[in-house]
């Protein structure tokens, strides 16, 4: 596999996670994210901490892949191209067939309000950014442990 290209965003989502092995037999985490190098260092600490994981990177793109993949737990960008973060925390939580799993807010936007806004619409917890990688573990481990 060619290096991705800066200017190629279909080469980072070709690249995501390349090399490391997955538990297929895991916990489902889905991560919503727009930046390609944070996608790629949370599905890599994710897949390398034991859960299987798939990305979206859109918000329109959101609810599609949860109805497919089923995740047991979503992590959620709040500012995404298309429908925000703060608005697809609410159509998850009311997908029936998702069966309501925890969103975990992981966002810079980090003001009170935005924090606030996050919980009303469902999120079980906010995460500022940037985190250590171990600190996004032990709170993914919290609600979805391997």
């Amino acid at each position: 596999m060619r290096p991705p290209s800066s200017d190629d965003p279909q080469a980072w989502s070709a690249a995501e996670g390349a090399g490391i092995p997955e538990n297929d037999n895991g916990p489902r985490v889905l991560v919503v994210e727009d930046d390609p190098a944070i996608r790629e260092v949370l599905i890599t600490t994710l897949r390398l901490s034991g859960y299987k994981v798939r990305a979206a990177c859109e918000g329109d793109a959101v609810l599609p892949v949860a109805l497919e993949f089923r995740p047991q737990l979503v992590l959620m960008d709040l500012m995404l191209p298309g429908t925000d973060g703060w608005e697809l925390t609410r159509r998850i939580k009311a997908q029936e067939e998702l069966g309501r799993p925890p969103v975990i807010v992981l966002s810079a936007r980090v003001r009170e309000d935005d924090q606030a806004r996050a919980i009303e619409a469902g999120a079980s917890e906010f995460v500022a950014k940037p985190c250590r990688a171990g600190t996004l573990v032990e709170v993914v481990k919290k609600y979805l442990p391997v």
